[in-house]
């Protein structure tokens, strides 16, 4: 996920050098590309947040999952159901994490093959 987030951040970096280079050449401009990197860079701004989202989502599963190890430890020596419940709860927490991490991976890969398609509508074949 994190290389996928450095990805898309370079990618947007040439996008924006590529529009500069563009305007720096006012007489060469082709209206459809610079449209088309327009839509690309909202697009790939989707991306990123939807990028960030799933990678907070699994660090905090990943957190709770540690807490729930902790508490499941402590177990072995302290009989109280206070415990118990910490576990159960932080275990709960790291499984609604993750799933909330695939929601956003799942959108981001949705949103991904948008931007591609953008990109093929406007690049003639090779």
């Amino acid at each position: 996920i994190n290389n996928k987030y450095s990805l898309v951040i370079g990618r947007i970096r040439e996008l924006r050098r590529e529009k500069r280079a563009f305007r720096a050449h006012e007489e060469h401009i082709n209206p459809v590309r610079e449209q088309s990197i327009d839509f690309q860079l909202s697009g790939l701004g989707v991306r990123l947040r939807l990028l960030r989202n799933t990678v907070v989502g699994f660090t905090t599963a990943t957190a709770a999952f540690v807490m729930t190890s902790f508490a499941m430890g402590l177990m072995l020596w302290v009989s109280s159901p206070a415990v118990h419940a910490a576990a159960y709860t932080f275990f709960i927490i790291g499984m609604a994490c993750v799933f909330i991490g695939a929601l956003f991976s799942g959108l981001d890969a949705w949103q991904g093959y948008t931007v591609v398609q953008i990109e093929m509508a406007v690049t003639p074949e090779m």
